[in-house]
C-alpha cells in the first residue's frame, strides 16, 4: 500500500514494545537486584520496578550481556532481502533498524543516583549491537534510527531540575551530545534517523508537547555536534491531534539541518482523518514548507483492527492511492 512512498521499512516491533526487549538484560542480570522502586512514565503507564547493584558490586564492573538486538535485525534484514528477490519490496527500499536510546532505559529501570554510574556500560553494550549489524548488513541497505523518548523531550518540556541540568537552557547541551553521541556511531555511508518521542504508554503520552520549540533546539544541537560530516537524514517529531495553530509549529523556521535532512511530522490521526490531518498539514506548512508525513508514534501502538485505515489513510495523503 504504501511501498511506492517509503524510501525506507522497519522490521516491526515483533509484538512486543521496545522496552520489552531491554527488561531481562536488566531483570536478569547477575550484578543487579530489584528494589520495590516502582516507575511508570505517568499514572496510567506500564509500571516496572528499578534495580540497584548487588552488595558488594561497583558500578564501573557491570556488564550488559546477550543483548538480542543484532541478531533480531540481522534475521529480519534476511527477510527483508527474500521480500526483495521476490519484487515484493522496491529495489531501492533500505532496511531501517531502530534502537531505543540509552537515556530512557535507564531512567525506567535504575533510581537517579544510579543512572550516571550505569549509563556508560549500558552505551557500551549497546553501541556493540550497532557494530555487529554495520558489520553485516551492507550500508547501501541500511538505515538505524535512535528513539529518544520521554526521559529526553518529557524532561525538557517539564523544564525541572534533573541531572543534565537546573533548568532546560542547561540541558540541552548534554543531552543533545548523548544524542550526538550515538549518531556518531553510525557509519556516514547509513542513513541516520532520530523519533523525537514524548513517550507513548498504554496509549498515552507521558506529557504533552507545548510546542515544537525543544525539537527543534535539540535537532539543531545534535546536528551542530555531529558535523556537516555525518548529516542526519531524518527526525521525526509527534503533533497531537488537537495542535493546528501557529503556535506550535512556528519554531520549525528556526530549523537549520542539512539538505539531506527530512523532517516528518506525525500529523496522521485515524480518529479526525484526512480533514484533521490536512489542517494540521496547512498550519505546519506555514512554518516549514516541506516535510514528511507520519503518525504521531509509529504503528506499534495502534490495535490491529485499525493498521490498514491508517495505511490507506497515509496512502491518500501522500497520493500513493486516490
Amino acid at each position: 500500500m504504501l511501498g511506492p512512498a517509503l524510501p525506507r521499512i522497519p522490521d516491526g516491533e515483533v509484538g512486543r514494545p521496545w522496552m520489552g526487549w531491554f527488561a531481562p538484560v536488566i531483570t536478569e542480570n547477575p550484578f543487579l537486584q530489584r528494589t520495590d522502586e516502582e516507575f511508570r512514565p505517568h499514572p496510567g503507564g506500564y509500571a516496572t520496578y528499578r534495580y540497584v547493584l548487588k552488595p558488594g558490586v561497583k558500578a564501573e564492573e557491570v556488564i550488559f550481556s546477550k543483548l538480542p538486538h543484532a541478531q533480531v535485525a540481522i534475521e529480519s534484514f534476511g527477510v527483508f532481502r527474500e521480500l526483495k528477490k521476490a519484487g515484493l519490496v522496491l529495489p531501492e527500499a533500505k532496511f531501517l533498524w531502530t534502537m531505543a536510546h540509552p537515556i530512557p532505559v535507564i531512567r525506567r529501570y535504575f533510581p537517579e543516583e544510579l543512572q550516571p554510574l550505569i549509563e556508560h556500560a549500558f552505551e557500551r553494550a549497546l553501541l556493540g549491537e550497532v557494530r555487529k549489524v554495520v558489520q553485516t548488513i551492507p550500508a547501501s541497505e541500511l538505515a538505524i534510527q535512535w528513539d529518544c523518548a520521554s526521559a529526553v523531550f518529557g524532561t525538557l518540556e517539564r523544564n525541572e531540575p534533573s541531572r543534565f541540568g537546573r533548568t532546560k537552557e542547561e540541558m540541552y547541551q548534554p543531552l543533545a551530545e548523548r544524542l550526538a553521541r550515538f549518531g556518531r556511531a553510525v557509519p556516514a555511508d547509513v542513513d541516520l534517523l532520530y523519533h523525537f518521542c514524548y513517550g507513548n504508554s498504554a496509549g498515552k503520552h507521558s506529557i504533552e508537547p507545548s510546542t515544537t520549540r525543544d525539537a527543534v533546539i535539540m535537532a539543531n544541537r545534535v546536528q551542530d555536534a555531529l558535523g556537516a560530516e555525518r548529516p542526519i537524514q531524518l527526525i521525526h517529531l509527534p503533533v497531537p491531534i488537537d495542535r493546528d495553530d501557529d503556535a506550535y509549529f512556528a519554531p520549525l523556521s528556526e530549523l537549520r539541518l542539512s539538505p539531506q535532512c527530512v523532517m516528518a511530522l506525525g500529523l496522521v490521526h485515524l480518529r479526525d482523518g484526512l480533514a484533521g490531518t490536512r489542517r494540521r498539514i496547512a498550519a505546519a506548512q506555514r512554518h516549514l514548507p516541506s516535510f514528511a508525513i507520519a503518525t504521531e508514534c509509529g504503528l506499534s501502538h495502534l490495535p490491529r483492527d485499525q493498521l490498514l485505515d491508517v495505511l490507506a489513510l497515509q496512502a491518500e495523503l501522500a497520493g500513493v492511492i486516490k
